[in-house]
């Protein structure tokens, strides 16, 4: 996780997220009497801005 500071609207702070995802699954569902392996893998990553001038933390995010 990563933070810093709008360079143009310093009262904004841009939150940065980035996660790694490994999965695999089984789909029996797209195709009837068939299963279907999927292996997922790779990064997601995030931003999230907040508005630091909003005094309660849960009503900073801006959408």
């Amino acid at each position: 996780m990563n933070e810093e500071m709008d360079e143009l609207k310093p009262y904004l702070k841009k939150i940065y997220i980035t996660l790694y995802l490994y999965y695999s699954f089984k789909d029996y569902t797209t195709v009837p009497g068939t299963k279907l392996e999927y292996v997922v893998e790779g990064s997601l990553a995030m931003q999230r801005n907040l508005n630091t001038l909003i005094p309660d933390e849960d009503q900073q995010i801006q959408w």
